[in-house]
């Protein structure tokens, strides 16, 4: 699904797993100096977006990821990894409950592969777990002088020091974005404004990346994910925390 916002003035299409949103809207350092120095949208409307209903939600997710959720007060955002059974990265959930469900955006083309693993470990808890990416799309709201307050249009505001995500319903993108405070600017600003790089998860050039690598800390007390509950070493032995390197929370 291609961004509406690509009909912007100068918009260049990405490339790969990035395509359907701009990767520069023609003076990509110009537009990384205003993410650095002041505010801006950017469009990150290719990735997944998962919605999860039901009154087990926070600690059914909790025993399945790297993160505190059981616990995550509405509003509060956090970031989590869904780890395969040798400790790599499946997934990278970028995440918020609204009270109601939890909202989270995925890498580009793995929310239904992240369905399929929900659906395979929903057993008899009350949970429901739907990929809606064809229905809402996300925007990051960027840069020091951003404004605190979400869009009109804003189904869900996921903010961090960083930045703040927001999820809007897929007709209304464009819409959302106008009313967004401060200058459009892209993909590309985002990744160099992410410094020293962002996680790509499902995207990574080696298939046997480990936590160590991604640098997302816990929602609550700042230390750095570990193994999910249900999983252990072949030894019975726990592998460890993960070194503390890379940028929190930055990804595509």
């Amino acid at each position: 699904m291609d961004s509406p916002l690509l009909a912007r003035p100068g918009a260049v299409p990405a490339q790969g797993i990035d395509a359907g949103v701009a990767a520069h809207y023609g003076d990509p350092y110009a537009e990384q100096r205003a993410l650095a120095r002041a505010a801006g949208l950017v469009d990150r409307s290719h990735r997944g977006v998962v919605r999860i209903t039901g009154e087990d939600r926070l600690s059914w997710l909790n025993t399945l990821t790297t993160q505190d959720l059981a616990h995550l007060a509405p509003g509060t955002a956090a970031q989590a990894l869904l780890l395969s059974p040798q400790g790599h990265i499946e997934h990278h959930l970028t995440l918020a409950d609204d009270g109601s469900a939890v909202w989270a955006h995925v890498e580009p083309g793995t929310a239904g592969a992240l369905l399929a693993f929900l659906e395979s470990m929903r057993f008899l808890l009350r949970v429901e777990p739907a990929d809606v990416t064809g229905d809402y799309a996300v925007l990051t709201l960027m840069g020091p002088a951003r404004s605190s307050a979400p869009p009109a249009g804003t189904v869900v505001a996921m903010p961090d020091s960083l930045r703040t995500d927001l999820v809007v319903p897929r007709d209304r993108l464009a819409q959302a974005a106008a009313a967004a405070p401060g200058p459009r600017h892209s993909l590309g600003a985002w990744k160099a404004r992410c410094s020293p790089g962002p996680v790509r998860s499902r995207h990574r050039e080696s298939t046997r990346e480990s936590p160590p690598t991604t640098g997302i800390r816990t929602r609550s007390s700042g230390r750095w994910p570990v193994r999910p509950a249900w999983w252990t070493a072949p030894t019975g032995r726990s592998s460890g925390s993960p070194a503390r390197t890379g940028c929190p929370g930055c990804t595509a």
